[in-house]
């Protein structure tokens, strides 16, 4: 498959910065951090975009899903290792 990325930028942030849109957002965060700002993750990624969660533990799942579902934003994939689950969300609509 190709990349045709044209260009890539990672950074590291405490906060989404204002005004900003992306196509994916890593958020390696704990469950209450993701639950407070999915609300504004959501609002600035693009459409078709994807957050991926980690750091997560199983007994979260349920808690992300409620909120996943509550923002439109669909979990795609899952991934477990352990008691550890990686989550893919991705932004159907607007």
């Amino acid at each position: 498959m190709e990349n045709r990325a044209e260009r890539v930028t990672v950074e590291k942030m405490e906060t989404l910065p204002d005004k900003s849109s992306f196509d994916v957002i890593l958020a390696n965060i704990n469950k209450h951090v993701i639950i407070k700002e999915l609300p504004a993750m959501r609002q600035q990624l693009r459409k078709g975009g994807v957050i991926l969660l980690s750091g997560l533990l199983h007994e979260d799942l349920f808690d992300i899903e409620n909120e996943s579902f509550k923002n439109d934003l669909p979990i795609s994939e899952r991934l477990n290792e352990g008691n550890w689950i990686c989550l893919k969300l991705t932004k159907e609509g607007n």
